[in-house]
């Protein structure tokens, strides 16, 4: 009959070969979650290109008045600019997480002289010169995803800060547009006004 003591091993192995299944599990990467509802592929009022906004929307008015203060608006906006530097730093983050998917390689060159006086037995100085080149080569392997699942993260950062720098390119100017049409709408109904005062 086996004893408690006779069980250890047995006990120890068993516990080991569960903790190295358990660290071999790979982490599967999360599914964004199914939309409420079914979608349409397309606007039913659109098609083809016109469900895409032009870049330059507002240079369909073809007045180079409303382009010159739209220029102005998106060169000197504080946010904007900051939008711009975001998604500059998302990118390049982007590309160092890229990077670590890559053997690193290294290389160095080291040259030195050194003069040694000959000494009392009247020889003369020795220069000795000294050359060193290193090459260093390192690789990661990403065994557990952990590389791949970071340059996939900072991909998706970097997506998600030049969306952003569209939407306020693009909502900047769409506020810069409904200001001026505004303002052309009021000087149209100041002289429609003044026109129907002269007419009465």
């Amino acid at each position: 009959m086996p004893t408690p003591l006779s069980r250890l091993p047995r006990f120890a192995c068993l516990l080991v070969s569960s903790l190295l299944l358990t660290a071999c599990a790979t982490t599967p990467s999360p599914e964004p979650p199914p939309l409420p509802t079914d979608l349409p592929e397309a606007f039913v009022a659109a098609s083809g290109e016109q469900l895409f906004v032009a870049q330059r929307w507002w240079q369909d008015f073809q007045d180079p008045e409303l382009d010159a203060f739209i220029r102005l608006a998106l060169d000197d906006n504080p946010g904007l600019a900051q939008a711009i530097a975001q998604a500059r730093i998302a990118e390049a983050q982007s590309r160092g997480d890229r990077a670590d998917l890559f053997p690193q390689i290294g290389a160095g060159l080291n040259s030195s002289r050194q003069r040694r006086p000959g000494g009392d037995q009247g020889l003369g100085d020795s220069i000795t010169n000294t050359h060193n080149a290193t090459l260093d080569v390192s690789w990661e392997v990403d065994l557990w995803g952990r590389l791949s699942s970071l340059s996939a993260a900072g991909q998706a950062d970097y997506l998600g800060a030049t969306e952003q720098l569209r939407a306020m390119h693009q909502s900047l100017a769409a506020d810069v547009v409904s200001g001026y049409l505004g303002v052309v709408q009021a000087r149209a109904q100041v002289e429609l006004s003044e026109d129907t005062v002269e007419a009465l």
